[in-house]
């Protein structure tokens, strides 16, 4: 049974060497382009967007048009008022909004027909009514109003833009971290796979010898040379390969499944890992590497944001305090007339100008909100502060670890040499019949246990430079 898994593992393996290499980068790419996350984060992006978008509805021009008809009879029995009056028409008004200047234009045009039902009057001379029993009115007015204190230049017309555009700055870094921390993950992954296939290179070599081994002591104990016991010994090494790479071709597998899944690249099961396990990167000072981080972190500049839109917020509260004082002109004309045609042709002037002038008293609830605001402006640069220490002090511990892992892996280095050193000597001895299979056998066991152990250092080494990048926010 093992020695099936064995020849399996023998075609499977040297596949696995001569496939089309694939790079951390390769990978990540196509995580990007392929994984739904991805679009998922995107689109949160683009509805925040579109919601910006909805602000921006309020400087449109806006259309209202009224048509109505009323009947009166006026109260009291006044001599010059009518008995009944009979009213009908139609109104449209078209107003908008300017965000630059805060100014409200306002277009009016009405028509109307009024039928009265108006007394005679006799005083004399020959009966007359008190005015036109019935007539038609025509209206066109244009009026602005400019605010001149409260709301000056449109800073409050545009504050809810304003603040929809730091929403849309916040989920676009939101969305960026997200995406980063899966691509965090999807490396990790990538670094297994990479060490599996670096850790089956070593068992299988190992493997190798112990078949060799093997068979030079069957042709030994044949020749009366060695005992019995050798060459049991030598077959036990040869089973403890098999197990070995059977378990580790098993984790290779399984991480290239997983890889090939998440990244929706089915090409993967026909490809191996292509990445340097043992280079040694330059990463900078950690005063250095703080300075670059303060710059760039996403988390530090989406706290930015949140602070900038809250000030946003109490320049608006603020804003409410000042009186409202504003401008307004305007200039109509308007006809009355008994045909329908002549009050089309208006051409009597009305204008006005009016400063006005509105001062609420006490105003508790923006006194409320301006104190609310001003103690968030404090709760995020304390949030801020203490983000900024906690990626320091990650960042610092992590430029350590990863000197200290540098200098283990030249120890690595060092010990795997003394390793072969010594199983070259137990060989030697042993062949001249002056030492044990069973020493050859340990150190040549030694010899793989240090090369496995530097790929462990070397995994762990890559993973800091790995999380160092996503710290730093170098992987998008």
């Amino acid at each position: 049974m093992r020695m099936r898994y064995f020849l399996l593992l023998i075609v499977v393996t040297p596949c696995a060497s001569l496939a089309q290499g694939v790079t951390l980068a390769d990978l990540l790419q196509t995580v990007r382009e392929g994984h739904p996350l991805f679009g998922r984060e995107s689109r949160a992006v683009e509805i925040e967007a579109t919601s910006r978008e909805r602000a921006l509805a309020a400087q449109d021009w806006n259309l209202i048009s009224r048509a109505f008809y009323a009947y009166q009879e006026p109260p009291g029995e006044d001599l010059f008022s009518p008995s009944s009056v009979h009213g009908s028409g139609i109104n449209v008004n078209l107003d908008k909004v300017f965000y630059n200047t805060g100014g409200r234009l306002s277009v009016k045009v009405s028509h109307s027909y009024i039928d009265q039902d108006l007394p005679f009057l006799d005083f004399g001379a020959d009966p007359f009514r008190a005015g036109l029993p019935y007539y038609y009115q025509t209206e066109a007015y244009l009026t602005y109003s400019q605010p001149l204190w409260q709301n000056r230049g449109g800073t409050l017309d545009r504050l809810e833009y304003e603040l929809a555009d730091f929403s849309v700055e916040l989920a676009r870094l939101r969305a960026a971290e997200n995406q980063e921390g899966f691509l965090l993950e999807v490396g990790l992954r990538y670094l297994d796979w990479a060490a599996y296939l670096e850790q089956s290179a070593i068992v299988k070599a190992r493997h190798d010898l112990a078949q060799e081994q093997l068979s030079q002591v069957r042709r030994r104990r044949e020749l009366n040379l060695v005992d019995e016991v050798d060459v049991l010994r030598a077959v036990n090494a040869v089973h403890s390969g098999e197990e070995a790479l059977v378990r580790i071709e098993a984790r290779y597998r399984a991480m290239q499944a997983e890889l090939a899944e998440i990244a929706q690249w089915q090409d993967l099961y026909d490809r191996a890992p292509a990445h340097d396990l043992y280079g040694l990167s330059n990463v900078p000072e950690s005063d250095d590497a703080v300075a670059q981080l303060r710059q760039r972190s996403r988390l530090l500049r989406s706290f930015a944001v949140a602070g900038r839109q809250l000030k946003r917020r109490l320049a608006a509260a603020t804003g409410l305090y000042d009186p409202d004082l504003s401008l307004d002109v305007g200039y109509g004309l308007r006809q009355q007339d008994e045909g329908f045609a002549d009050a089309l042709g208006v051409s009597e002037p009305d204008a006005f100008v009016a400063l006005s002038l509105s001062l609420p008293l006490g105003r508790r609830q923006a006194k409320s909100d301006i104190e609310s605001l001003q103690l968030g402006i404090l709760q995020v640069e304390d949030l801020a502060r203490e983000a900024g220490i906690q990626l320091e002090s990650t960042l610092r511990s992590l430029r350590i670890e990863v000197e200290r892992i540098e200098e283990v892996l030249r120890l690595d280095e060092r010990q795997i040499e003394s390793a072969r050193q010594r199983a070259q000597e137990e060989l030697r001895l042993y062949n001249q019949g002056r030492s044990q299979l069973a020493f050859v056998i340990s150190a040549r066991d030694d010899v793989a246990r240090a090369q496995l152990n530097r790929s462990q250092n070397a995994l762990v080494y890559q993973k800091l430079l790995l999380r160092y990048r996503e710290l730093m926010d170098e992987l998008i």
